[in-house]
């Protein structure tokens, strides 16, 4: 283990945060993140690093204030809502953390450190049109802007203004682009998503019945390392481990995608 390794654990601070849950470390750390004491080193397998202004901390120039954790009441049963129709910032907020997801599962990360759902939210109600509106959510860091920034603003291109509404939900007018024969390159243009998000849409579809062919852009001998890898791994869905025990021969999205057709084939 890391910590063992480098002896970290031997240090005088080693433990002292023990007596807070992960839900409030996670609370205080986005605050921290937020205010600009600690960054994510992106380059550097996602490690936090403090800042130079953390260092003001450190001398005691510098004082932090930070909210109390609250727990969040579980909210009681609400009916449904009779119209089935879903409105523009509801279908953004789902692209957004779809996308989301699948950046996080490439960097072997939770999602939450790609982003926290109060940036996403509040990215939705202010619908930023370029890189410096952008810039003003809470939460989006320079190192973030320039990573993700285009993306996001080509995802938000995409829902904030429909001409017609469309009932189809974002997988089918996926699936209806992938059935005309279009490449996954050629449908991630036309939807102004990226080609890992068309990907997951793919994966999803399968996963419910529909008759797409991952085997275009996984092999069948992949899938069956893969296989092979996953039972020595006890069954591990967890993409590092199999992608580490394969020498990194099989890219991550042909492991996600291998995954997808061995668990569905187990259940069916």
């Amino acid at each position: 283990m890391e910590i063992h390794e480098k002896k970290l654990n031997q240090i005088k601070t080693y433990g002292a945060g023990k007596a807070f849950s992960f839900a409030q470390w996670q609370h205080y750390l986005n605050q921290l993140i937020n205010q600009g004491f600690i960054e994510v080193a992106y380059d550097e397998h996602f490690y936090l690093k403090l800042t130079e202004t953390s260092t003001e901390v450190l001398k005691g120039i510098l004082k932090v204030h930070l909210s109390e954790y609250a727990e969040k009441e579980k909210p009681g049963k609400k009916s449904r809502k009779t119209n089935p129709q879903v409105s523009a910032e509801d279908q953004l907020l789902q692209e957004l953390k779809l996308w989301r997801k699948q950046v996080a599962i490439e960097n072997q990360v939770p999602a939450y450190v790609i982003f926290h759902d109060s940036t996403l939210n509040e990215i939705v109600q202010r619908k930023p049109q370029n890189l410096a509106e952008l810039k003003e959510v809470q939460g989006m860091g320079q190192t973030k802007l320039e990573k993700f920034g285009e993306t996001l603003i080509e995802i938000i291109g995409t829902v904030e203004t429909p001409v017609v509404k469309d009932k189809r939900s974002t997988f089918e007018k996926t699936f209806d682009l992938y059935v005309q024969g279009l490449s996954i390159e050629k449908i991630a243009e036309q939807r102004s998503m990226s080609v890992e998000t068309i990907y997951g849409h793919l994966a999803r579809l399968y996963e419910d019945g529909k008759p797409v062919n991952l085997n275009k852009y996984v092999s069948e001998y992949d899938v069956n390392r893969v296989k092979e890898v996953r039972k020595k791994l006890n069954n591990s869905q967890q993409l590092k481990p199999i992608y580490e025990a394969l020498n990194g021969e099989i890219e991550y999205r042909k492991i996600g995608l291998a995954l997808t057709i061995i668990s569905t084939e187990s259940n069916t």
